[in-house]
């Protein structure tokens, strides 16, 4: 659940408790809400936990208007989110949108909780529920008369770069991440995770499409943060970003190589002195092409539904020309096209190299690019 919890953020440092209420309660609601107002008091979140679910179930039941209903389902959901119910705290987040919705609420109020709903469907993996709600937060946004705060806006977009990229709709996802990397930027927002990810979406979006000077910007600002982030994952996601990054960066010429360097000089992430290192195992790179050309296909069921993507790929190749130890390492969406490059990578043939006479193994990396248009170029490309 890692992947969560950064989206997830500072999402639960807003209060825990939804909008006091002074208009008595009905009575198969109060005594559970008196509960609930009594744990969260004495910060007894467990007991608050349980109260408000109690609360909310009891107010389902009865004639309440949508706004006090709302109430009892964020009230819930909240604390649903942050013991990882993460089943109880969709119902919840969804109920008190669709009550927010009803009674017209003001449009923080719906925004939020839709991205309340949003991240919760993330967490327990149903995609495109997480897409569906984070677009409904983006259209109360869009109809909104008055700008959302612009860390809550970057949030929303966010998740749905996240749900897009993950559900292989990666032409929507980089649009989005730009959307929340202005927001981000507009907010003040520290670099964390999120501004990092939305970064790498961006780059990986601008890549597919053939924008590799955008690309390898978007690459290197990744890599920047990820490597400032404490914690191996952060780690393994920067070399991820600096290993796109030498794809970006071997499809620029010079003069764009030297446009690259003076951007990313002149920028709040200027060049670090160390990224995380390439491990090639003391094995020389391979430069040469391979002298067959393996069919690699695209997987029918991708096709059929209109997922797009790409593949990066590092192997070795032996004394003999033969490739071995291919190893995927980085894919969006994950593990919708890794076998199918796997089986046409292992399937190339290289040219024996000698040094001092003696055949040696050679290290290479490679990436292949999944997409669907225009109609009858649909075969991936490296």
């Amino acid at each position: 659940m890692t992947r969560f919890w950064v989206v997830l953020g500072v999402f639960l440092t807003i209060t825990f408790s939804a909008s006091a209420q002074d208009e008595a309660w009905p009575e198969s609601v109060a005594p559970a809400y008196t509960a609930y107002e009594t744990a969260m008091a004495a910060r007894d979140f467990a007991a608050a936990y349980e109260a408000a679910g109690t609360a909310w179930r009891a107010g389902q039941g009865t004639r309440l208007e949508p706004a006090r209903r709302g109430v009892l389902a964020e009230n819930f959901a909240r604390l649903a989110l942050a013991f990882r119910q993460y089943d109880n705290a969709y119902e919840a987040w969804r109920d008190a949108a669709e009550m927010s919705d009803r009674a017209r609420a003001p449009a923080p109020e719906r925004a939020v909780r839709w991205y309340g709903a949003s991240l919760a469907a993330y967490a327990r993996g149903n995609l495109v529920e997480a897409r569906q709600c984070s677009q409904n937060a983006s259209r109360v946004e869009a109809r909104a008369d008055a700008p959302l705060e612009s860390q809550l806006s970057g949030d929303i977009h966010y998740m749905i770069a996240m749900s897009n990229s993950e559900l292989g709709h990666v032409r929507e996802a980089g649009t989005d991440a730009r959307l929340a990397l202005a927001a981000f930027e507009a907010s003040g927002r520290a670099f964390d995770q999120r501004y990092a990810n939305a970064y790498y979406l961006s780059g990986l979006n601008s890549f597919l499409f053939g924008e590799k000077f955008d690309s390898a910007l978007d690459f290197h600002y990744a890599q920047h943060i990820f490597s400032t982030l404490e914690g191996p994952d952060s780690q393994t996601a920067a070399l991820r970003a600096r290993m796109w990054l030498r794809m970006a960066e071997g499809r620029l010429s010079d003069d764009q190589l030297e446009q690259v360097g003076e951007r990313i000089a002149a920028s709040a992430l200027p060049e670090a002195e160390t990224y995380p290192s390439i491990d090639r195992d003391g094995l020389r790179e391979l430069e040469a092409e391979p002298i067959n050309s393996p069919p690699l296909d695209y997987p029918d069921a991708a096709e059929r539904q209109g997922i797009e993507g790409a593949v990066l790929l590092q192997y070795i190749v032996n004394e003999a020309g033969r490739v071995e130890d291919v190893e995927v390492i980085a894919s969006m969406p994950v593990g919708v096209f890794d076998a199918a490059c796997i089986e046409s990578i292992e399937a190339r043939i290289y040219e024996p190299l000698l040094e001092d006479g003696v055949p040696i193994r050679r290290w290479g990396e490679t990436d292949v690019t999944f997409l669907m248009a225009p109609p009858g170029t649909r075969r991936p490309r490296e």
